[in-house]
């Protein structure tokens, strides 16, 4: 097993051996042989993984020049160190006869997690994901991983609270075009802005006062200064944190990257969904809690939800999620023109809508309003972007339930690169399908 540099790509830059023992104590914790001596030797490798910023490479396909990855992680719940499989859809799965080719039962529990037994709800409460404990412990590395599914597992509170802050700016919905106002950069901050008063951070102190918008403003220490002083007059134990929210057009391993700033490196976690293709994924909103590290305050953790564009802040969980979006725009357009009085709104819904048999979360919600006649119609659009037996299985198993939503049509990865000929077919579907 080798240490390797964090790459967006297939590349794999070796660097140096995973000392014997560990590489060892690995393989056994996959088989469920976990003591005292291998959990200790598991700890000290996923901490020097986490201080360089490394993976680890599996040797067993060696000679292909094909290496498997491995990335820290540090789980909550259990407290303890593990390792999780980098298996997104270009990532290479291990050797049919390795150890490691399947996932293990995760640390804490007698099965392998297959997903979400409780609803994924919007947060309530305080805008808050550090406790004091937790700000010392990612300031020292001990983080969760940067690369794993954020959509269907349970995600980070910092994924939750940035679509918390997302769903109050109402920016996870496209109004009709009919009418609708200017969108760009700024109009989509100035509306997270305004949410961000609605939240406190700490008792009597608003999000928006330890929240900035520009890197400059993390580069300069003018939003360090605005923690410190809002910060004295907290209780003793409040975590200090405070908040960045940057438009990102790119992100280069732990580095948030901007067009006309320094990039901004992040100490701890610094995740995104894994969906589709990873060099497509770009732009990001990124939302990154600045706490105590080692030299003072720094950035700490970060998740960045891939957006729609620069100019309209509309979360999406892939490139495919984006060309479908794109596709449904060109459609509502066409509409506008030749069918002025209909209407049609989008909807990505970030927190799971609860129906009578369970609770599920559409790609797209449309709804459509007919000014003319008053008729109102709603569908889901659902944007299958993979063809692997679980990832179906699991779609299976929630098209009945949004079935109770509205009328369910799935978009395939072969539709989405004809984006005409997918415009027409929603222009016709806008006009006839819903209830």
């Amino acid at each position: 097993m080798w240490f390797v540099e964090k790459s967006d790509d297939n590349e794999v830059a070796l660097r140096e051996r995973v000392p014997a023992e560990q590489a060892e104590a690995l393989r056994e914790i996959w088989h469920g042989v976990e003591t005292e001596s291998t959990s200790n030797l598991l700890k000290s490798l996923a901490q020097t993984a986490r201080r360089h910023g490394h993976w680890i490479a599996c040797d067993c396909r060696s000679a292909e020049q094909v290496y498997p990855l491995f990335t820290p992680a540090y789980l909550t719940g259990p407290k303890k160190y593990f390792f999780r499989r980098l298996t997104g859809r270009d990532r290479p799965n291990h050797d049919d006869g390795c150890v490691f080719r399947f996932e293990p039962p995760l640390p804490g529990s007698d099965a392998p997690r297959k997903g979400r037994a409780s609803p994924l709800l919007m947060p309530t409460g305080l805008f808050s994901v550090l406790s004091r404990e937790q700000a010392v412990g990612v300031a020292h590395g001990s983080g969760a991983p940067s690369d794993r599914e954020r959509r269907d597992r349970s995600p980070p509170p910092l994924a939750r609270q940035l679509w918390r802050l997302m769903s109050t700016a109402n920016l996870n919905r496209l109004p009709p075009v009919q009418g609708a106002p200017e969108s760009g950069i700024r109009i989509e901050m100035s509306a997270l802005r305004v949410a961000a008063e609605r939240y406190d951070v700490v008792k009597d102190t608003a999000l928006a006062r330890v929240l900035a918008t520009y890197p400059s403003e993390y580069h300069s220490n003018r939003l360090f200064a605005r923690i410190r002083d809002a910060a004295k007059r907290w209780p003793s134990d409040a975590a200090l944190q405070g908040f960045l929210l940057t438009y990102t057009p790119q992100i280069t391993g732990q580095k948030l990257e901007f067009t006309n700033e320094d990039p901004i490196t992040v100490v701890g976690e610094l995740a995104r969904p894994v969906s589709g293709d990873v060099k497509a994924r770009a732009p990001y909103l990124a939302l990154t809690v600045i706490g105590d590290g080692d030299a003072g305050l720094t950035a700490i953790r970060s998740f960045a939800q891939p957006i729609y564009s620069g100019a309209k802040f509309v979360p999406v969980d892939s490139d495919f999620e984006r060309k479908v979006l794109t596709a449904v725009n060109k459609a509502r357009w066409v509409l506008s023109r030749s069918l002025p009085s209909l209407e049609i709104s989008v909807i990505k819904p970030l927190f799971d809508i609860s129906t009578e048999t369970g609770h599920c979360r559409p790609d797209f919600l449309i709804e459509t309003f007919d000014t003319g006649t008053g008729e109102i119609k709603s569908l889901i659009l659902e944007a299958m972007g993979f063809d692997l037996a679980d990832y179906v299985a699991a779609k299976s198993r929630t098209h009945p339930i949004m079935q109770e939503i509205a009328p369910v049509y799935s978009i395939n990865l072969e539709e989405a690169n004809h984006p005409g000929a997918l415009a027409a077919r929603f222009c016709q579907l806008f006009v006839d399908g819903g209830r």
